[in-house]
């Protein structure tokens, strides 16, 4: 996995705090994790790490190519491309840092939850496995738009 250096969005967390870019426009992925820490000591800067992972993981097998091949059979995260991937640091730091407090464990299937549920799959949050805030947490997922997954040359790209 990539090692991550800033995001674009401002982020509002739950706990009433806005996130907001520095002076070049950015924020340090630094920050967010050092605010996790403070807001959700129980949580860590790994697991939204894990969290991309998951949603990466979903992503290349639910997604195919136009041959109906899963993207997983011969492709991985690191084909990404940049402008991808700043898009899921985007994403799923937002999802994370909005969500965290719904998410008590495994972060690595939220992130794959998020995926299908985003891209409207028939599976995701809202099938059983989070009973207890699978509702909402699917109603946060719903508030990004579907996704199209591309591939160029070998690389990932989204739109």
């Amino acid at each position: 996995m990539r090692k991550y250096g800033w995001i674009k969005n401002e982020f509002h967390c739950r706990c009433g705090k806005i996130i907001a870019p520095n002076l070049r426009g950015v924020i340090p992925f630094a920050i967010v994790t050092e605010h996790i820490k403070t807001c959700q000591p129980h949580k860590t800067a790994q697991d939204v790490e894990k969290f991309m992972e998951g949603y990466i993981d979903a992503m290349l097998w639910s997604s195919t190519d136009d041959d109906d091949t899963p993207l997983s059979n011969y492709l991985s995260a690191s084909d990404i491309s940049d402008s991808a991937m700043q898009q899921i640091l985007d994403d799923c730091t937002k999802f994370w840092i909005s969500n965290m407090q719904e998410i008590p464990c495994v972060p690595a299937q939220a992130g794959h939850d998020f995926w299908l549920t985003r891209q409207g799959h028939g599976a995701g949050f809202w099938d059983g496995d989070w009973p207890e805030h699978g509702d909402k947490l699917t109603e946060a997922s719903r508030a990004f738009s579907e996704l199209s997954v591309s591939v160029e040359n070998g690389k990932i790209y989204l739109e």
